[in-house]
């Protein structure tokens, strides 16, 4: 359980989504685990189907 991954480093290199991101642990409001987990799997998809997406 790394809870001591700030949310910066999803934001800032696109790291894939294991399902549940670790910001999932340190997001309890409910709203903001699913945006961090949609943010995170959307720059992780953004940077792979770069030759399916466009």
């Amino acid at each position: 359980m790394p809870n001591e991954t700030p949310e910066t480093e999803t934001a800032d290199k696109p790291y894939k989504p294991v399902g549940k991101v670790v910001v999932l642990s340190e997001r309890e409001d409910g709203d903001n685990i699913i945006q961090v987990l949609q943010d995170s799997k959307r720059v992780w998809k953004d940077t792979k189907p770069k030759k399916k997406g466009a």
